[in-house]
This record gives C-alpha cells, structure tokens and sequence, in this order.
C-alpha cells in the first residue's frame, strides 16, 4: 500500500529524515574483527542501493556517513565507497593474505525478527557469501537480553539504530564512539577521537563545531568499526483539508 499511496493525488505526502541511521556495529575487540582492513571488506561487500531499493522499496536512503541528513556537520560530499566487490576482495587479502579459503563464519545479531530484518539479513549475508565469507544470523528478540549480548565479549557484528535525542551532532558521535560510553557497543578506542570529542563540546560556534564533528567523523571511519546501511525516515499521509 505505501507504493500506491504516492499516485494518490487526493493525499498529501510528506517524506522527511529523522536524524537516525540503522548499521552493523563491529565488536573490534573479537579476534575474527580486530583488522580494519578486515570490516572495511564487510563494507564494501554490502550492496547499500540495491538493499534500499529490493528491500525496503525505496523508503529509506542508503548511508553514504555516519552523521544523517539535517544534522550539522552532515557532510555527503566527502562520503565513503558504498558497495565495490573488487575494492572488498582487495581489503579482505590484506587482512588474511592467503587464508581467504578458511575463514570463520561471522555472527550478526539482530534484536527485530521482522520481514524486513530478515530480508536485509539474508541478502547481506549472501553478498558475504560471495565474497568467501560465512555468515551466521541470530535473533534475540528480549531487549533486555540483546542489551546484554552486546555487552558480552561473544557479540561479534550487531544490527542497530541510533535517534539523535537533539539535531547535535554530539548526540551521535560522542555516545556510539567515546572510549567511556556505555553504548559504545563497538569496542571503538581512540586517544584522538576522545580528545577532539571533548573538544567540540566546548566549541560554540556552530560553524566550527561542525567542522571538528566532520574530522572526527572522517578519523572514524578510517578504521570502519560500523558499517552505516540506510538512514531512516519519516512518511506521513495527510487528506487534504489537513494543515
């Protein structure tokens, strides 16, 4: 119904971004996902557009950053390689040299058991079976329990979403990256991105502000501890007397 909805002239459509992304986080402590080279092949392997389009049928737009559309510091011009299987095979060579023919199957874990999960799940993980690599899916649908999964040394990748609580970038970088957050579920460190995390928060200009969140941004994802898949949105259907 939703791809009718839009032909219906009588309705009003509006389509907007929620300053939110859905991504697969890498536990970069684990022993198969320690080497950048290693998740930065996951990433690439990934085919973001065809996911968006197949999958969710246009609804969502495919992550080019880790920081959404609309918020400051948002930056698509300087984006990161979305899908190139060569590019892949290349990271994944320099992370196992001749062992590609023997690597461990990887886990992702998924709190939601939707349709929809599980179509995005099983296509990732066919485009890491073209690439040699195993994929195994777990479900665990208690929150509470998948919480704490995440924070056991067992997680190795885990699907996620992130909402900005404001339109600060603070509100995503700082919590997902800091060496301290709680929720940094990733196992990311940086001395230097701690460092400039706590500098931005003192910067007042917005225009500077945001030019410090776009260096840390960038620095994160050099090392690739998530791999970004779609931002989310908001629709919404109004009759036409609506104001």
């Amino acid at each position: 119904i939703r791809q009718e909805l839009p032909t219906e002239k009588k309705f009003q459509w509006f389509h907007r971004p929620s300053l939110s992304l859905l991504f697969y986080g890498m536990n970069c402590n684990h022993p198969l996902l320690k080497n950048p080279e290693l998740r930065k092949a996951l990433s690439m392997a990934i085919n973001r557009q065809e996911l968006v389009t197949r999958v969710y049928k246009g609804q969502f737009e495919t992550a080019k950053t880790i920081l959404p559309p609309g918020m400051p510091g948002y930056y698509p011009q300087k984006q990161m390689v979305l899908s190139d299987v060569s590019m892949a095979r290349d990271h994944l060579k320099r992370a196992l040299g001749e062992k590609t023919d023997s690597i461990p199957a990887l886990e992702i874990v998924s709190n939601s058991q939707s349709s929809f999960a599980k179509a995005e799940l099983n296509s990732v993980r066919d485009w890491c079976k073209q690439l040699g690599i195993p994929v195994k899916i777990k479900f665990i649908t208690d929150w509470t329990e998948f919480k704490a999964y995440l924070r056991s040394e067992s997680v190795q990748i885990y699907r996620y979403a992130w909402f900005a609580d404001m339109p600060d970038p603070d509100s995503f970088l700082y919590p997902l990256f800091a060496s301290d957050s709680p929720v940094n579920f990733m196992r990311y460190k940086s001395k230097d991105v701690d460092r400039m995390l706590l500098t931005a928060r003192r910067i007042v200009d917005p225009v500077e502000r945001a030019k410090m969140y776009r260096r840390i941004e960038a620095l994160v994802l050099k090392s690739s501890p998530l791999i970004p898949l779609f931002y989310l949105s908001i629709d919404r259907v109004y009759q036409p007397t609506v104001q």
